[in-house]
């Protein structure tokens, strides 16, 4: 305090009126930034949301897969008769139980998930159970295993011995 007098602590502006609308500016500044954050939380919720439910189709496809390779492995005997293209609703086989066990299979894969189809090869001892689905992202690129022209797919493979 050069001259002692609390009032030289708080300058006044040379203008008063230089200093009118300053707070307004500030808020609407506030504003803006606070607007933008919001909206990228928006966007990471919304992220949130697709991932959770991609997840959630991977778990749903696991245990699918998981369920047939038990199912031939109770009936051993006729492995062989489990195996079915994409597509086709039926098990190649005539085996009375490969073929329930199958129609049963397609019919959880098309309610469990959005367009779901799956596929059993059955090479000796080894079993290859592929699971696909349209999880409706943009299309897959050349190189991905669940690639196929056109289409929206992701996919779940796995090898089992029996």
């Amino acid at each position: 305090l050069a001259s002692g007098h609390p009032r030289d602590v708080f300058q006044q502006p040379a203008n008063p009126r230089a200093m009118f609308g300053a707070t307004l500016i500030e808020v609407l500044v506030t504003m803006a930034i606070m607007a933008i954050g919001l909206l990228g939380l928006a966007g990471l919720q919304v992220s949130n949301m697709r991932n959770a439910q991609d997840a959630y189709y991977r778990s749903q496809a696991t245990f699918l897969a998981h369920d047939i390779l038990d199912r031939m492995r109770v009936n051993r005997a006729a492995a062989s008769h489990y195996a079915v293209a994409v597509g086709s609703s039926t098990a190649s086989g005539t085996n009375t139980i490969a073929v329930a066990d199958i129609a049963a299979w397609k019919t959880v894969l098309r309610n469990q998930l959005p367009d779901g189809e799956g596929s059993v090869v059955v090479a000796g001892g080894l079993v290859t159970v592929r699971i696909e689905w349209d999880d409706r992202r943009p299309t897959t690129a050349a190189g991905d295993p669940c690639y196929e022209s056109g289409q929206r797919k992701a996919c779940f493979v796995t090898q089992a011995g029996i």
